[in-house]
């Protein structure tokens, strides 16, 4: 039975780092967007955020995925 635990583990630190990177792009997204105001290339700002949104949420589905995986395995 200690497998699972060790597997959902892992995911959980997988999912939290690539959560938190998500964020961190987020943000780069947002102060490209605000510091290219005026500027022709200021869509690279939208793509970053674009990515990032996009990311997030997966992030927030896997979470979803693996909380069902434990209500199963744990029963």
């Amino acid at each position: 039975m200690e497998e699972p635990r060790t597997f959902v583990l892992l995911m959980y630190a997988l999912i939290g780092i690539s959560g938190a990177l998500s964020v961190i792009a987020l943000i780069r997204g947002f102060v490209t967007y605000i510091s290219r105001l005026g500027t022709e290339r200021r869509k690279e700002g939208i793509d970053i955020m674009e990515w990032a949104v996009g990311f997030v949420i997966t992030s927030l589905v896997l979470i979803g995925i693996l909380k069902l995986y434990l209500s199963f395995t744990l029963t």
